[in-house]
């Protein structure tokens, strides 16, 4: 296992926040768009963490769509029988 300095975590996790917030922010997008959005906020396309997270990105959307999906089907449930 490579040792990774406290410094590259520090940037990884900058840049997971920036990513997860472009993503919640934005809701949709493509993952060109994504990447352009991280250039603009400084970052580079080739830091093997934005290549670690754009791979993480199909696993990511299908997760928050799921979740949307399970939300959106509580709060219908919830609008019919709103005590249970």
């Amino acid at each position: 296992m490579k040792h990774t300095s406290p410094k590259d975590k520090q940037s990884q996790v900058k840049i997971v926040f920036a990513l997860m917030g472009i993503l919640f922010n934005n809701d949709w997008l493509t993952r060109d768009q994504i990447i352009e959005k991280l250039r603009a906020k400084g970052y580079e396309r080739g830091d093997n963490t934005i290549k670690r997270l754009l791979s993480m990105l199909r696993e990511i959307n299908f997760n928050l769509m799921t979740d949307k999906r399970k939300a959106l089907y509580r709060y219908k449930a919830n609008k019919k029988r709103p005590f249970l």
